[in-house]
């Protein structure tokens, strides 16, 4: 929320991604490999001492109308026939991308 103290990171981004970029960041910067924090040692600190950065677990920003289209006719069916009508709809859009 606006009003509260949190920090929300990228939603596509994991906290292991996130620890992978912290480490390269530290050794261009010539920490020695050895020296690097573990990914649970991360963990305990950013529990402890960053409580207000959240990681979203779904983006907040709004959809394109193609992603909107897409997913209000592909989630209301059951699973075998959404796999059915994923497949005949990429092949659509695909065959169309190349047309163009």
């Amino acid at each position: 929320m606006p009003t509260d103290n949190e920090y929300h990171l990228y939603s596509g981004s994991s906290w292991r991604q996130i620890h992978q970029q912290m480490n390269e960041s530290l050794q261009e910067r010539g920490v020695k490999e050895s020296e690097l924090p573990s990914y649970h040692l991360f963990i305990k600190m950013r529990k402890e001492n960053f409580k207000e950065v959240k990681l979203p677990k779904k983006a907040r920003m709004g959809k394109c109308e193609l992603c909107t289209s897409l997913r209000e006719l592909v989630l209301p069916a059951p699973v075998r026939p959404r796999k059915k009508r994923l497949t005949s709809l990429s092949l659509s859009l695909s065959l169309s991308s190349l047309s163009k």
